[in-house]
């Protein structure tokens, strides 16, 4: 009966770990999904180990640099203390490193049981010291065509060997780690397009409003036959009104009057072929002689 019980007991345990996996999954990629910054979206997940264990370890996460030769904690993300952050900021990348400095280029798991017994900790053990570890484990973070772009760090107080249950775990851990950074940066590039993007409409509208040349941005409307028999105007600068003495913007040349059969013509030949021309044609409503330049623009449309 006590074995029985104590079985039960462990299936209990198991299922509830399961269970808060899964919610801390399922928690962070919210998170990330709501827009939360990315430390808030990790530091859910993180939560998957130090649960596990009871509290007893302290964790990071780091991102590489995009020249790979760096790595830079992720703000927000950590249970480390900021001044500790602020001794190992742009942590060295390379296979003389050590820690997450080197489970990046291997993009294997750095498990150091103790710090002070790893010739390769002796530079860094008074800092070690200073904030109370002496287990430090390192996975790294890798998209999916393998290539580690951060790492999941673990401190431990005392020296410690990583089972393989904590391997496991910290392996949930990286792998919902990647998708969330990657969607992060898509999102950070998708920002950066459109900010990019308005800059160049400012840029465009500032010249087309203030250059002295009328210009409009006009589309030629077709029959069945494919015969140019109309022009819409969808925009204009205002050295175009001044020149005509109105404003055609949203208007068709049909609304205006008067207007000689050639004019269609043109426009209607430049939107077919796209071939730009140059013409110098008098505009008997306006009574005036127009030096003009028509072209298709490379985005436009059929029409």
């Amino acid at each position: 009966d006590g074995d029985g019980r104590e079985n039960g007991q462990r299936e209990d345990s198991m299922r509830a770990s399961e269970k808060n996996r899964l919610r801390y999954q399922k928690e962070a990629f919210q998170a990330a999904v709501n827009g939360a910054p990315l430390g808030e979206s990790l530091s859910i997940l993180a939560r998957i180990l130090t649960d596990e264990r009871n509290g007893d370890i302290r964790t990071a996460f780091y991102l590489a640099a995009s020249d790979g030769k760096i790595l830079n904690p992720i703000s927000g993300a950590a249970t480390m203390p900021q001044t500790y952050f602020d001794n190992i900021d742009e942590f060295p990348i390379g296979e003389n490193s050590l820690a997450c400095g080197l489970a990046v280029p291997t993009g294997k798991p750095v498990v150091t049981r103790d710090v002070f017994e790893e010739p390769r900790w002796q530079p860094w053990r008074q800092l070690a010291e200073k904030f109370g570890f002496r287990g430090c484990w390192s996975f790294p973070i890798k998209t999916r065509d393998s290539k580690a772009v951060g790492t999941f760090a673990v401190y431990l107080r005392e020296p410690t060997e990583a089972t393989p249950h904590d391997v496991a775990l910290a392996e949930i851990v990286t792998q919902a780690s990647a998708i969330i950074i990657a969607q992060h940066r898509e999102a950070e590039e998708r920002a950066r397009a459109e900010a990019a993007l308005r800059e160049s409409e400012e840029k465009y509208r500032l010249l087309f409003t203030s250059i002295g040349e009328g210009f409009y941005f006009a589309e030629a409307v077709f029959d069945e036959n494919g015969r140019c028999v109309d022009i819409l105007y969808l925009d204009e600068n205002p050295a175009a009104i001044h020149m005509t003495g109105q404003s055609f913007r949203g208007r068709r040349l049909s609304e205006l009057g008067g207007y000689e059969q050639y004019w269609l013509d043109i426009f209607g030949r430049t939107a077919r072929t796209g071939e730009p021309q140059r013409q110098e044609l008098y505009a008997a409503p306006d009574d005036i002689w127009y030096e003009f330049h028509v072209f298709k623009p490379a985005h436009a449309a059929e029409n």
